[in-house]
């Protein structure tokens, strides 16, 4: 994960130092990458993981992590998800506490409906079930 982090901070970093400001008009418009990060707050499923942490969000807990509260959260990171970037989304979103992979494809298939991001997800060794990802713009 690490090294998807720099490879794509050092590609950032070459796009933004290669633009030649001196000679820009007002009537030429800049590339310029959006880029965000989000904690998108314990982003589990609803299926026990024996291998994490997870009771807290399970239809049997305390709060009755159900379904319908599982999509209602992906609606609703959507809707910030969309807004971003003057309504375009972002070209790159870094997330941190989602507990599977299957989760952000979830959220770009289903609620995002966008073909044109990729995700990168390392599952960690963090016995909460706790992970960062990128989703980026290819």
């Amino acid at each position: 994960m690490k090294l998807i982090l720099a490879g794509l901070l050092s590609l950032l970093i070459l796009l933004s130092t290669s633009c030649n400001t001196n000679n820009i008009k007002e009537d030429v418009s800049v590339n310029e990458i959006y880029v965000a990060n989000w904690n998108v707050e314990n982003l589990f499923d609803t299926v026990d993981d024996p291998d994490k942490n997870d009771q807290w969000f399970l239809p049997s807990s305390e709060i009755n992590w159900d379904e319908a509260k599982l999509e209602k959260k992906l609606a609703n990171l959507a809707r910030v998800f969309k807004y971003m970037n003057d309504g375009k989304g972002p070209d790159i979103l870094a997330i941190e506490e989602v507990e599977h992979e299957n989760l952000l494809y979830r959220l770009i298939e289903e609620f995002i409906k966008d073909e044109k991001y990729e995700i990168a997800y390392s599952e960690s060794p963090d016995n909460r079930g706790i992970d960062n990802a990128l989703i980026f713009n290819r």
